[in-house]
C-alpha cells in the first residue's frame, strides 16, 4: 500500500489596483473560490491603490468567513491609511500606526 503526503500549500492572492465598490464583486469571486479550496489563503495588498469602504467589508466578510486560515499582507500605503481612518486594523489582524489613526501624542 502506498501512501501519499498529503501536504496542503498556502495560496497566494495578490490585489492590484482598486480594491472598491467597482472591484469588489469579481474579487468577492475570486476570493470565495480560494477560500474554498483547502489550506489557508495569504492576500497580498501591497499593488492596492484605493480602498474604500466596500473593499473594506469585502475584507472584513472574508477574515469572518475564512477565520484563522485567511491572513491579510503587504499593506499598502492607501490600505493602511483606509484601515487607520476606519479603525479597522486591529479586526484584520493589522497594527495600524498611531499616525494613522490620530492616536499618539
Amino acid at each position: 500500500m502506498t501512501t501519499q503526503n498529503a501536504e496542503i500549500m498556502d495560496q497566494l492572492l495578490s490585489i492590484d489596483g482598486e480594491l472598491t465598490i467597482s472591484t469588489v464583486a469579481e474579487i468577492k469571486n475570486t476570493l470565495g473560490t480560494a477560500l474554498d479550496k483547502p489550506g489557508n489563503l495569504v492576500v497580498d495588498l501591497g499593488n492596492v491603490e484605493e480602498l474604500d469602504t466596500a473593499g473594506l467589508q469585502l475584507m472584513l466578510a472574508a477574515a469572518r468567513y475564512g477565520g484563522n486560515r485567511i491572513r491579510f499582507t503587504n499593506h499598502s500605503a492607501a490600505v493602511v491609511q483606509t484601515l487607520g481612518l476606519a479603525n479597522m486594523g486591529a479586526p484584520l489582524g493589522f497594527s495600524v500606526p498611531d499616525q494613522m489613526t490620530g492616536a499618539g501624542g
